[in-house]
């Protein structure tokens, strides 16, 4: 490649919209091979964008820890928490995934699901039940 083809292909890289996807619960026979996942920004801190409590509070209900140092990559875990919480726009979804049975597919995720007192944080918290 060239200096202006490296350039552009950059250029691209960095203009380009993304997300993060951070794995809530994964699925497991617990939670009914049931897993659910966040999308957010990944330039969220980088863009300024505001903390978001409610979907903080719906990371933490499902058993996981977010801490305030930013991970390296040698630390860093595909699907953990972002440090210090979520920022900016979240959207949550599920699906079905068993991997025995070769299922996936979508399910529905209701706006009273995307509470943190909701039973499916409860089954994520326990042992095998796809949360931490």
């Amino acid at each position: 490649l060239d200096d202006d083809a490296l350039i552009n292909i950059m250029r691209t890289t960095h203009t380009s919209a993304t997300c993060e996807i951070t794995a809530l619960t994964v699925p497991t026979p617990l939670n009914n091979h049931r897993a659910v996942s966040m999308y957010t920004a990944d330039d969220a801190r980088t863009q300024n964008l505001p903390y978001n409590r409610r979907a903080t509070e719906l990371l933490l209900a499902c058993g996981h820890s977010i801490n305030t140092a930013e991970a390296s990559p040698s630390t860093a875990a595909i699907g953990a928490a972002p440090p210090g919480g979520i920022c900016g726009d979240a959207f949550v979804g599920r699906c079905h995934d068993d991997e025995v049975k070769d299922v996936w597919e979508r399910v529905d995720f209701t706006v009273e699901e995307a509470d943190p007192r909701a039973e499916w944080c409860d089954v994520a918290r326990k042992q095998g039940g796809g949360g931490r």
